[in-house]
Order: C-alpha cells, then structure tokens, then sequence
C-alpha cells in the first residue's frame, strides 16, 4: 500500500461512489490539454499518493491522525505540518525537475535565437531550486520536531465549521500576500530565506475544518492567518477554497458539489490555479482577496489559535 497525503478515511467523507473530483495537473495531463488544467474523476485509493514515505513509515508515523479522532492537539498539528510539507516537498522535486528539463530543452540548437524564453527558464530553475532549498529545511524542522517530541514548536488556527466539506486539501506554500493584499515575501532572492505555511482542508467529528499550520519562530505565517481571521466571517468557506485552487495542486472536491456550480464559477475556480500555477504570471496583492464569487458556504461556527510557547 502507498502513503496518501489525504487518508482514504478523510476521503471517504466525501466521495460519491468511491471518487472524487480532481485537479489534472501532472505533466502527462498538461501534454494532453494544450497545458491547461481540467477536472478529472479518481477513485480516493489512487488520489492524494504521497511518494516520500513508505506506506510503514506512513501508518506508523501519523497513526495519531490516521486512526484517532481529529481533535487538533499539539501532536496532531505537528503531524499535520509534517505530511503538509512533505507533501510540497515532493511537488518541488518534481517541478525542479522540470524545469531543469525545460531549461536543457531551450539550450539545444532550435531555440539558442530566444534569449527571452532562456532567460525566463534559468530563472525560473533559479526560483525552483530555492523553493526546494527552504521546504527541505523546514522539513528538517519538522522532522526533528517529531522525534524530539517539541510539539510546542508548531503553531496553527483551527476554524470549525458546522457543515461537511465540499473540497479537501493538504499542502503549503510560501505566502507572498495576506488576505488584504499586503506583501509579506519577495520570493526569487537568493540571500534570503523563506517561511512556509501549511494548510489542511479536512472533516473532523462529521464537520469541515480548516487548519493553518507553522514552525513558531515564522512571524510572516502568523500574520498570514491573523489576516484570514480578519475577513468577513460568511467568507472563510470561500476564502478557503480559493486557497486551495491559488496554491494547492494537491486539491480534490466533491462530486455533486462541483457538478452544482454554474460553468463560470468552475472556470474561474481552474484559471486562478492555472495562473497561480504557471511560471509566466506573478501573483499580485489581490490573489487571495475575495473574487466576489461565494462558492461555497460551510457554515463558519469557531476558531482556535494554538500557539506552544
């Protein structure tokens, strides 16, 4: 068996006959669709496969929130950090990959009149490299962490909801804006480091829930979730599954849920992953920010912040 970085129990919430909907976004699928990303079924044993741990590695390690109850102790937001950031990890490696791939392709006699485009390439090489430079850091953090037993040092917000989710997710990213369009990091530099916020769709006790996971000496991922807090609360449900098409490949929804929006609200749902996605587009202040589209709407009953020191 593989390690999945979504458990098939979680999955089971809410799959329609054993599948869900998902986001096509491998190489192979991008080839097929003239690089644009569709929404395609998969059965949940076969979604969410995480290839950095062994399926023994993967019920021994997270067993706490594999097989008990989701009640966001320190253990269980360590754990959930962990799978998170190993989760991107692994999509860094593979995108490093590819753009190392890209960059060798443009170097070859065809394209060596494009300056522009190899350009481009080196630099996004560049850029890919120093993302895999700071997740495999905070990997190492998280690592350590766990064996250690410092749970303290995870920090997260916990907001429940009352409803199921209609969208599960688990990865991270280095947020370069808040929810009111502030800057927070510059990312592409090489002398500096960048911090890494987890994020987790999931249910838990029959309930959708949403957590914000970070190491505690990474300010910029605190200011980042004071800022979701901030916003309207009728909005988390939205603001949560735009965060999960802006930065998340590692997405996966609800059948009926998605079948149910007006083609519209699907496309915009796939373009702001197609931009957030794509190494020709830069983010601007506005990514996170409300689209003025509510698509979706869990009922917003509570939040926690956790903070181990």
């Amino acid at each position: 068996m593989e390690a999945h970085t979504i458990p098939r129990s979680q999955l089971r919430r809410i799959a329609v006959n054993g599948q869900v909907y998902h986001i096509c976004a491998m190489p192979a699928d991008l080839l097929e669709n003239a690089g644009q990303f569709t929404v395609g079924k998969k059965g949940i044993s076969e979604f969410s496969i995480l290839n950095c741990f062994c399926a023994k590695h993967d019920r021994e390690v997270f067993s706490h929130i594999e097989n008990d109850e989701l009640v966001f102790d320190a253990h269980q937001l360590a754990l959930l950090h962990y799978r998170a950031m190993g989760a991107e990890l692994y999509k860094k490696l593979s995108g490093l990959e590819g753009a190392r791939h890209q960059t060798r392709t443009l170097q070859s006699r065809s394209y060596q009149g494009d300056l522009e485009k190899h350009q481009f390439a080196k630099a996004y090489e560049l850029g890919s490299e120093l993302g895999l430079r700071d997740m495999t850091r905070t990997f190492s953090n998280c690592e350590s962490i766990l064996v250690n037993r410092e749970y303290e040092r995870i920090n997260g917000l916990i907001l429940r909801f009352n409803k199921i989710p209609t969208v599960m997710t688990v990865g991270g990213f280095s947020p370069e804006f808040d929810y009111e369009g502030r800057p927070l990091q510059h990312l592409g530099r090489v002398g500096q480091t960048y911090e890494q916020i987890g994020v987790s769709i999931l249910a838990a006790q029959g309930r959708a829930a949403l957590i914000f996971t970070w190491l505690s000496d990474a300010a910029v991922c605190r200011r980042f979730a004071q800022s979701f807090v901030a916003q309207e609360h009728q909005l988390y449900s939205t603001l949560a599954i735009q965060t999960a098409f802006e930065h998340l490949e590692n997405t996966c929804m609800n059948i009926h849920w998605w079948d149910s929006l007006l083609q519209i609200e699907r496309e915009k749902l796939l373009e702001r992953m197609q931009i957030g996605g794509s190494p020709f587009h830069g983010r601007t202040g506005t990514c996170l920010q409300f689209c003025g589209i509510n698509f979706g709407q869990w009922d917003f009953d509570e939040l926690t912040f956790v903070d181990g020191n």
